[in-house]
């Protein structure tokens, strides 16, 4: 497996796996990650709310997965396991229930990232790619991300020959959520967000939309090609 620049480390219990710009296991330590075969692969949606200036509700939606408690003992057992949660690369907890709440600083950029394990603390893996979801958002005090807000499904694809175009009204709360069947590291310029999203790792991104223009959300890993544009009306 090819080896590229690490971003970030992934630090699962007692080890660490390192995930590539092209958001793949790099690590040669088999005992590190767990390949799925034979079994069903787990799938993991997330979505985000703020509740109050800096508190943030994250809600999970699993398929072929449960959260591990200690009566499950370290042994893997199919379709049981765990889930770190980290903050801007650093991590925060484990996953007790499909619910967590997050306390940050009300104004700042964000990357919550929350990956799946087995019981034994060996990430989870399917052809190679970690099983994972990420959202990045903008938190602002003076303006809340609203529940209320415009939600658009985009799959990327750098062969469209024209992008699409997402319009929504300045002021309104945008959450995009994007699927991918090929790793891509997606930079919404203007709106100043970037996230990775790649197979079995769905990825949002999550503002106000607070000035009016048009933006480009670029793939950097396929030569900066346009991926969508983003329409702001006043």
């Amino acid at each position: 497996m090819k080896k590229s620049l690490i971003l970030a480390t992934a630090v699962f219990g007692c080890f660490t796996v390192a995930v590539s710009q092209a958001h793949v296991v790099v690590t040669t330590d088999p005992a590190q990650v767990l390949e799925l075969e034979g079994e069903a692969a787990p799938t993991m949606s997330m979505s985000l709310t703020e509740a109050a200036p800096g508190t943030f509700d994250l809600v999970f939606a699993f398929e072929h997965f449960r959260l591990g408690t200690e009566a499950d003992g370290p042994v893997h057992v199919p379709g049981i396991g765990r889930a770190p949660i980290y903050v801007n690369g650093i991590h925060e907890s484990f996953l007790t229930s499909n619910g967590y709440r997050l306390t940050l600083e009300p104004n700042g950029h964000y990357e919550v990232y929350v990956g799946l394990t087995a019981l034994d603390d060996r990430a989870f893996v399917v052809n190679g790619h970690l099983i994972d979801a990420r959202v990045a958002f903008r938190a602002s005090a003076t303006a809340p991300l609203s529940s209320d807000r415009r939600v658009f499904d985009i799959a990327i694809e750098i062969t469209r020959e024209l992008p699409p175009t997402i319009r929504v009204r300045q002021g309104e709360t945008v959450e995009l959520r994007l699927t991918s069947q090929e790793t891509q590291v997606v930079h919404l310029h203007g709106i100043d967000l970037e996230v990775t999203v790649a197979p079995q790792s769905p990825a949002t991104l999550l503002f106000n939309a607070e000035f009016p223009g048009r933006f480009t959300a670029e793939a950097h890993d396929a030569a900066e090609s346009p991926v969508f544009f983003l329409e702001v009306l006043p």
